[in-house]
Parts: structure tokens; sequence; C-alpha cells
């Protein structure tokens, strides 16, 4: 799991090859990325946070760009 820097983001892998976005404050899942093919784990979100990055078990790397609606 990664925290965005001012604690308001969070983002989770499993190993159901998702990756979600979630709000910290209310537990509400903002976003559901697929795309990977085995478990997911790391994840990391940039510092703005604009861009997830993600790692899958079967070696591959995805970057997602984040659009939410969600104000900030």
């Amino acid at each position: 799991m990664a925290l965005s820097p001012d604690g308001r983001l969070a983002l989770s892998g499993s190993w159901d090859k998702t990756v979600k976005l979630w709000e910290v404050d209310t537990g509400r899942n903002i976003r559901t990325f697929e795309r990977h093919t085995a478990g997911v784990q790391p994840v990391a979100l940039s510092s703005d946070p604009t861009l997830a990055l993600s790692g899958d078990a079967a070696g591959k790397l995805i970057v997602w760009r984040l659009i939410w609606d969600l104000e900030l």
C-alpha cells in the first residue's frame, strides 16, 4: 500500500490482479485499475499524486494516470 503525501489517498495492489485508489477518510474506492495478469505488489504514488506505478508477480510494471472525481 502507498499513501499520498497529504495522507488523503491510498493505493493498494492485490492478488486479484487489481490496483485500487482509495479515499482514506471515508474508505471509498475511487477507482479500480485492471490490466495486470498476475498478483500486484508493490505500488507507489507520485508526489503530486497524478501518477501511480504498480508491479506484478509476472514482472510487469505499469504506470497509471490517476483521474478521479474527488476535490482535493
